[in-house]
């Protein structure tokens, strides 16, 4: 079964679940201004090693990309219930399937398929943190969710206002003028709380190919009244990389920091 079959209808269900409520005024700009952050293409962030907690996506993938003992674990979900969203418990159950694109005979089950208890659609599960207590999630909804150089999104949420902004080098491939390729690219947030600034790099990477990165979800999942980002940081078309970003867990200077991630893809 390809690993991504179901798991990409998700994601665009993520996406789409997220720009369905209305949020407050936001203003989208393709700014000059925001080059002031340096981009640093030889140090890519975030790696694996930054990775606090687990994140794993629903969905069915290839044997490996799932640890086995995940379903020992204890996990809360982002769901999507007829009235919103909710950050709540849930168990899960793994499920040996026969995967399409490895298995080469009809008997033969590698593939691994993640089973949610609850009937709500689960968007994301996080392994189980004291922080994290099942709670509704206020909608919020960004007038952009992918972010190519000089890209940029001003919102207002909570209260609080941000800025989500992209810097980097954008040019059509020579190999392909329908394709562009985006290089050097650095993504910030940035914003200010109780008289503190704050901004972060969310994304360092030293090319993309075939895909941007795209905010998969927004809103506070942590439940300290500041935004929380769950992006998709895949550099392939065909290939998932979601990242979650808490505040609760930043320190100093910190105003969101990564907190785990899932890569999966076809190859």
């Amino acid at each position: 079964m390809n690993s991504l079959l179901k798991t990409s209808a998700l994601l665009g269900l993520l996406a789409m679940a997220s720009c369905k409520q209305k949020s407050q005024e936001q203003q989208t700009t393709t700014d000059s201004t925001i080059a002031q952050v340096k981009v640093d293409s030889t140090n890519m962030f975030p790696k694996e090693t930054d990775y606090q907690i687990t994140v794993q996506m629903p969905g069915t993938f290839h044997q490996g990309q799932v640890p086995l003992d995940s379903d020992k674990k204890s996990w809360v979900g982002i769901f999507q219930t007829s009235k919103g969203f909710e950050l709540r418990a849930t168990k899960i159950a793994l499920e040996m399937v026969h995967d399409e694109m490895i298995d080469e005979t009809p008997e033969a089950k590698t593939g691994i398929q993640i089973n949610i208890a609850q009937k709500d659609t689960c968007l994301l599960l996080i392994e189980s943190q004291s922080y994290l207590k099942d709670h509704v999630i206020a909608p919020l909804t960004l007038s952009k969710t992918e972010f190519y150089p000089s890209d940029a999104v001003e919102f207002e949420y909570l209260g609080v206002k941000y800025k989500l902004f992209a810097v980097g080098k954008k040019e059509i491939a020579k190999e392909d003028p329908n394709q562009i390729l985006v290089t050097d690219y650095t993504l910030s947030i940035s914003f200010t709380k109780e008289g503190k600034n704050y901004t972060n790099v969310l994304l360092r990477q030293p090319r993309f190919d075939t895909k941007i990165p795209t905010v998969q979800f927004a809103g506070d999942i942590d439940g300290d009244g500041i935004v929380d980002l769950v992006l998709d940081a895949a550099t392939y078309y065909n290939d998932i990389n979601s990242t979650l970003y808490l505040s609760k867990i930043a320190k100093g200077t910190q105003g969101l920091t990564i907190a785990g991630g899932f890569t999966a893809g076809v190859d």
